[in-house]
């Protein structure tokens, strides 16, 4: 398995490695009902806090945990989200993300869902791959 994070192209969105340009939108998930609870993005919206998460999703592959990508539009490479692969057991991985709340409604996170499975499956022969989504509390109530 290669230690290099490779950049994926995957039309409008691209995904790539977590800069400090990212700093405003890790703030803005942190005022998210939702983001905070289900990730390690920070409970409060502060700089510093947002660049230590940075930091963090920078040093994932290198430490094993698996891969880290800040979901950027191709047209002018802002940031708007999160999408990551995280290595399991028994070849395993499971893929988790977030669209920033002024990023949602554009089809940012399908894109980029598809071109990290896709990635994943061909080019790290992952036998099994997990996508599991929270859904809010409120609705979990009405279920």
């Amino acid at each position: 398995m290669s230690r290099s994070q490779p950049v994926i192209d995957a039309g409008v969105v691209r995904l790539r490695d977590f800069t400090a340009e990212d700093v405003a939108l890790v703030v803005s998930a942190s005022s998210d009902p939702l983001i905070p609870l289900i990730t390690t993005v920070p409970t409060t919206p502060d700089v510093t806090d947002a660049q230590a998460y940075i930091t963090r999703q920078n040093t994932r592959l290198p430490s094993g945990v698996g891969y880290a990508y800040a979901i950027a539009r191709a047209s002018d490479d802002v940031a708007v989200g999160y999408i990551g692969v995280s290595f399991r057991d028994q070849g395993r991985a499971s893929i988790g993300y977030w669209i920033g709340p002024e990023h949602r409604g554009h089809g940012h996170a399908a894109l980029a869902l598809r071109a990290l499975s896709d990635w994943a499956l061909t080019e790290l022969s992952i036998p099994r791959l997990e996508l599991y989504v929270e859904r809010p509390f409120a609705e979990q109530l009405e279920a």
